[in-house]
């Protein structure tokens, strides 16, 4: 439906996937500057950490309307909480 419209899916999608790599690397570069080593299994328990600071943010899981506000509050409420 996007293409039809008009948009250009291809470079949207490049710049998607291009922005996930960039931050996919920080990401690790902190989790490694924190462990002070670099281990493939070191954030395998992080994604229920996120889903449950999303959730304490106010955003449902069964859809609807979610904030980014209450996602940080969230992330920094579920910081506080462990």
């Amino acid at each position: 439906a996007s293409f039809i419209a008009g948009i250009k899916t291809d470079r949207i999608k490049m710049a998607v996937y291009s922005i996930s790599g960039v931050l996919s690397a920080v990401a690790g570069l902190i989790l490694a500057s924190r462990l002070n080593s670099a281990q493939p299994t070191a954030g395998t328990t992080y994604e229920l950490d996120a889903i449950a600071a999303v959730v304490i943010g106010g955003t449902s899981l069964s859809g609807g309307k979610g904030r980014l506000f209450g996602t940080l509050v969230g992330c920094f409420d579920y910081g506080n909480i462990e």
